[in-house]
């Protein structure tokens, strides 16, 4: 292809001349399109929640450089680039976490962006990159670069600038073969560009890091002034739109090297000067856009089942280089994590989505993430953050919604339980004579730490019937006591004693724990008690005493 002459009129000019034919018929009507776009610029752009297709307007301004249908058949409209500087925008590439579109503009050499819900446009600062009739824009947000090709430079016929405005610069494609650059793919999972060279029908392909150049085989199909490419990852195959064949507007060949080149049937579809390319591989379609008739075609990947989208309400000038935007797609449920008693807080996770397929021109990601707790099947008021206090027993559920422009998509946990807390303390009771005997311990459900203390209390009230008793003491015993080794007549004898004495009640005493290995302990209390009597008539005082266990737990 010879060196583009007089961006204004988009006027290619090519030794077989369909392209030139084309292109000079458009520059006669262009007045009336400017004319018409005048009029649908004062027109505020309709935002829809349905999954949408961008395109670009390769129309010289001040037509709209950026208009979008809807993908269920019921038209579209244009953005609002209020604060960018369009000029024949060629390629769109968005980055659905941020709500931005970004485009390049063939006749100024700038790239723009602005918000997908309109305005907040304005220029990418790309100082030290090349753009020299800029043709096709990639966005790769993980590396925060945006990526486009140099149809006028074929020394440095890729380009990039980061995302967070510090500049650019070029890429270095050592061993590939560029000819007029003409719309390229990012595939970060193996760290690869690719894209179309218009001139001499092929596509080349660099590392991400630069070098390891080289030119995709696609033996088994030729070309046909190629421009756009898009990869399905999943199927291993890179396709492109073929400018100079309305027969075969789609071709492809294996990304492994082994040729496998072909063309798609779209039968019916109406091509009409092919100009880039969007893939959905999970529905299986392919769209692109015709820069000769405003239209935007479609396919199945699998071929036929072709037709053109509605994009009534958009206002089409020299369409091309299409995007997709979808929903968010669930890919696994949110989790919800915490404490499994009342009173606990719980936490809700965002759940997976699945990414963006920057490779094939489909982007998804979320932008936001809203929360809704429910219990019993039933929505909580006002609890709508990723994390609440479970003030109640019972079957908790949360629902994360993720939403970009296109609109949101909504996954529920599984059911989560929750009980009534374990009491912090169990109470053990027992009666002698007239005293009932209380003794309140740690909760075999709550563990006490061998580092600290175990807390016990003791008490022993009278009742108004029984045999009158007057405390005495309170033994107690973490297992068989405290240890005692002696020597008696040359034998070694082990006797146990009380782990603490108490000889008053109520009484409240703190046990050592050191020593004891985590899991179920033994404590046992021995309460002696005074009981007077009368004996051969004579008053006697004897000792009664009552023993009573309980587990706790030790950790």
């Amino acid at each position: 292809m010879a060196e583009r002459q007089t961006p204004q009129i988009e006027q290619w000019v090519r030794d077989a001349g369909p392209r030139e034919a084309v292109l000079i018929g458009r520059a006669r009507i262009i007045a009336v399109l400017i004319a018409v776009s005048l009029l649908i610029l004062c027109a505020a752009p309709t935002a829809l929640a349905a999954n949408l297709l961008y395109y670009s307007n390769q129309g010289a301004a001040p037509g709209p450089g950026i208009s979008f249908a809807n993908l269920d058949g019921s038209g579209g409209g244009d953005l609002n680039a209020a604060g960018a500087t369009t000029d024949s925008a060629v390629g769109v590439a968005i980055d659905a976490a941020t709500g931005k579109v970004y485009w390049a503009n063939e006749n100024n050499n700038t790239i723009s962006y602005a918000n997908l819900n309109g305005g907040g446009g304005g220029q990418l600062n790309i100082t030290g990159a090349i753009a020299d009739t800029p043709f096709g824009v990639a966005i790769d947000p993980a590396q925060g670069k945006l990526y486009w090709t140099n149809f006028s430079d074929n020394t440095d016929p890729i380009a990039y600038a980061n995302l967070n405005g510090s500049g650019g610069g070029n890429l270095n494609i050592t061993g590939a073969t560029a000819s007029s650059a003409d719309g390229l793919a990012v595939d970060p999972a193996t760290g690869k560009v690719y894209w179309a060279n218009d001139n001499n029908n092929t596509i080349s392909y660099a590392n991400l890091a630069g070098g390891g150049g080289g030119q995709l085989n696609t033996t088994g199909v030729t070309p046909q002034g190629p421009n756009g490419v898009a990869i399905d990852a999943s199927s291993g195959k890179l396709y492109w739109s073929n400018f100079l064949s309305n027969a075969d507007p789609i071709s492809f060949a294996n990304l492994d090297g082994s040729g496998g080149g072909g063309n798609l049937s779209t039968a019916g579809a109406t091509a009409s000067g092919p100009f880039g390319l969007a893939l959905d591989p999970s529905a299986g379609k392919v769209y692109w856009a015709n820069v000769n008739n405003d239209t935007i075609s479609y396919a199945d990947l699998a071929g036929g089942a072709g037709g053109q989208l509605n994009i009534t309400g958009s206002t089409p000038n020299q369409v091309g280089w299409p995007a997709l935007l979808e929903t968010p797609a669930a890919a696994g449920s949110p989790t919800i994590s915490g404490g499994s008693t009342a009173g606990s807080v719980l936490s809700c996770s965002e759940g997976s989505w699945a990414p963006d397929l920057l490779e094939s021109f489909l982007y998804r990601a979320p932008q936001s993430f809203s929360y809704q707790w429910s219990v019993g099947g039933a929505p909580i008021p006002g609890a709508t953050s990723s994390s609440i206090t479970a003030s109640s027993a019972g079957s908790y559920t949360c629902s994360v919604t993720a939403s970009n422009y296109a609109g949101p998509a909504t996954q529920t946990s599984a059911t989560f339980t929750v009980s009534k807390p374990s009491p912090a303390s169990q109470v053990t009771k027992a009666s002698i004579g007239d005293q009932q005997i209380t003794l309140t311990t740690p909760s075999l459900s709550v563990c006490t730490a061998n580092t600290s203390k175990l807390a016990v209390t003791l008490t022993s009230t009278r009742k108004s019937k029984g045999t009158k008793l007057k405390f005495s003491k309170a033994a107690f015993y973490i297992g068989k006591g405290v240890k005692h080794k002696h020597h008696k007549h040359g034998k070694v004898v082990i006797t146990y004693t009380a782990n603490a004495t108490k000889h008053h009640v109520p009484a409240t005493v703190d046990l050592s724990l050191a020593g004891l290995k985590p899991g179920t302990h033994t404590l046992t209390v021995v309460l002696s008690y005074k009981r007077t009597k009368r004996e051969h008539g004579h008053k006697k005082t004897v000792t009664v005493t009552k023993t009573m266990k309980v587990k706790f737990s030790v950790c």
